[in-house]
């Protein structure tokens, strides 16, 4: 039974070399089938053969399985001059599949071929690649691109024009592209746009963004720095260091106050282009003159000059407070006053509006007056003012002893 099991095998084997060996067809001729009738072929010849046979080829290459693309593939390779200086195929070398005219108006292709004579022969290549695919993989930072290509290994014997494909081979290139760190993009909002000096403002830079590709999971914002001039003078630094970098501070000077972002991301890179906001910053504190006339209807004139401060609670509304004197030029029955008023004011606009009482002292009388006055900026820092005022307890006789006045108040 061993010995019987040892021929089977023995046989097995010599049926799979025979079969094996029969699958390859031996050539040693050729000129018998010429695709392309020519003593000595040349390199201009092969322009001729795909102008002149182009039925004939595209069939052949529909024959050995390879359809009207790869035809467009070699022809292309043709015309653009991509023709290797003839080469030696040597015995024993195999050539893949081979077109042949066995008759005028046939073509055949035949493959697996062995090159068996004792001699080789002279045949112009035509080599070429044709990507069949592409494997992309990004790594942070990095970009691997692995492309499989299919290497094709034409030739042309020189004796007859039969276009042969020798060879097909695979290979694969692979290639790293670096990912460039992009710079982040700054988003600055500063809210209010208008405060008054001694206020809050916000600053807010949590809309910036790292700009690299998802792919790059270690990129961010690594920091912000915020830089406030008011007038061209910096007057605070901040820089943050986590996230949502929005920054809450008071401006305590008046003036046009900037504020600028630099937004840096992890690997150092900054906001490109201006990132910038501009705010009004009020004056809160003036220091307040007055000068006019005062009418008491008893009849007297005076002249009253006062000295003041205002403190602004908002951009509208304030308190004045003033003391001065009102020396009397013309009258006789009331002497120089002394003026100490408190008024709350509102400020819509360039006009302004107050309400408030104040003290009316002379050797004569002493009075707390209820006072209102209203006026208007004439130019910057100097407004024109209508003051109306009159002891509380003098209404029953404001046509005696109430007082009007006009003037000018100066704002510094």
């Amino acid at each position: 039974m061993r010995k019987l099991s040892t021929v089977s095998i023995l046989i097995c084997c010599l049926l799979f070399a025979f079969v094996s060996l029969s699958a390859e067809e031996k050539i040693d001729g050729l000129g018998y089938h010429p695709l392309f009738k020519s003593r000595v072929l040349q390199k201009e010849d092969l322009l001729k053969i795909i102008s002149e046979k182009a039925d004939d080829i595209k069939k052949g290459f529909t024959d050995a399985g390879y359809g009207e693309d790869m035809y467009n593939q070699f022809v292309k390779q043709l015309e653009a001059g991509n023709i290797g200086d003839a080469i030696e195929v040597n015995p024993g070398e195999k050539i893949e599949w081979m077109i042949f005219r066995p008759k005028k108006d046939e073509i055949e292709v035949k493959k697996d071929l062995v090159w068996s004579a004792e001699k080789p022969f002279l045949a112009f290549t035509i080599v070429f690649s044709k990507k069949v695919k592409e494997d992309v993989q990004k790594e942070y930072r990095k970009t691997i691109t692995t492309t499989t290509y299919e290497k094709y290994n034409f030739i042309v014997p020189k004796t007859c024009g039969n276009i042969s494909l020798k060879g097909l081979s695979t290979y694969t290139d692979t290639k790293e592209t670096p990912i460039s760190n992009l710079p982040p993009t700054c988003d600055l909002k500063v809210t209010p746009d208008e405060i008054l000096a001694g206020k809050s403002i916000t600053l807010d830079a949590s809309g910036s963004k790292d700009n690299d590709p998802e792919i790059c999971t270690e990129s961010k914002i690594a920091s912000v720095k915020f830089v406030i001039a008011v007038d061209g003078n910096v007057v605070e630094e901040k820089t943050l260091t986590e996230k949502p970098f929005i920054y809450t501070t008071k401006i305590k000077k008046h003036g046009i106050c900037k504020v600028s972002a630099t937004v840096t991301d992890n690997e150092g890179a900054t906001a490109s282009g201006a990132c910038e906001k501009e705010i009004v910053v009020l004056q809160k504190n003036f220091l307040l003159a007055d000068i006019g006339f005062l009418y008491q209807w008893d009849p007297a004139w005076f002249i009253p000059i006062r000295i003041g401060f205002m403190h602004k609670f908002s951009k509208s509304i304030g308190v004045i407070g003033m003391v001065g004197v009102a020396p009397v030029v013309s009258g006789d029955d009331d002497t120089t006053a002394i003026l100490a008023d408190m008024t709350l004011t509102y400020w819509p606009n360039k006009f302004f509006f107050g309400i408030g009482a104040g003290y009316f002292g002379s050797k004569m009388n002493k009075r707390v007056d209820f006072i209102l006055n209203t006026g208007f900026q004439v130019i910057p820092h100097v407004s024109l003012f209508l003051e109306g005022r009159c002891a509380f307890d003098e209404f029953d006789v404001i046509d005696k002893f109430g007082r009007l006045g006009l003037g000018f108040r100066i704002r510094y």
